[in-house]
Order: structure tokens, then C-alpha cells, then sequence
């Protein structure tokens, strides 16, 4: 993902990747894979991409199990399978 911008609407001002690093450990996931910065910066802006998965506000139609499972799947696929759903919801 070469200078990705966010487009949602609810996010008032796009945001870039960046390849610094944090001094945060790197996480590790169930499987014992670690994520990178890089990794954990997408997987946020992935989610923040889904409104159903972070924002309760929306009618319960709007984020229902299958949508929510459905989401957390595309998010899983854009980070290369580095987390299943299961994980990426963690």
C-alpha cells in the first residue's frame, strides 16, 4: 500500500501511513505471528474504513452478525491473511 489516504467521511482529515516506529512492542497475534507498525497502522485503518464495526450508533440493521462477519473477512483479506477475523477483531 503505497500513500494510502482514508477517505471516510467521519475521519476529518486524511490520514497517511507512516514508517516510523512507535517504540510500542510489536504485537503478537493467536498464532503467534507478529505484526509490524506498518500492520497495525493498516489493520486501523481498515476498521476505521467499516463504520458498522466500530460505530453502535448506526441502526442495528446497519451492522447486523453477517455484515460485521463480513467486514471483519475484508479486513482479515487486506492484511494479506496476517490475521484471520477471529484475530483481527482482538
Amino acid at each position: 500500500m503505497d500513500n494510502q489516504e482514508n477517505l471516510n467521511p467521519n475521519i476529518p482529515e486524511p490520514v497517511r501511513l507512516s514508517r516510523k516506529s512507535t517504540g510500542v512492542p510489536i504485537a503478537k497475534t493467536a498464532r503467534n505471528k507478529q505484526l509490524t507498525d506498518l500492520d497495525i497502522e493498516l489493520l486501523i485503518l481498515e476498521v476505521q474504513k467499516r463504520t458498522p464495526l466500530w460505530d453502535f450508533s448506526l441502526p442495528l440493521d446497519q451492522r447486523n452478525r453477517e455484515t460485521v462477519r463480513r467486514l471483519w473477512d475484508e479486513v482479515s483479506a487486506e492484511l494479506n491473511g496476517k490475521l484471520n477475523a477471529a484475530d483481527a477483531k482482538k
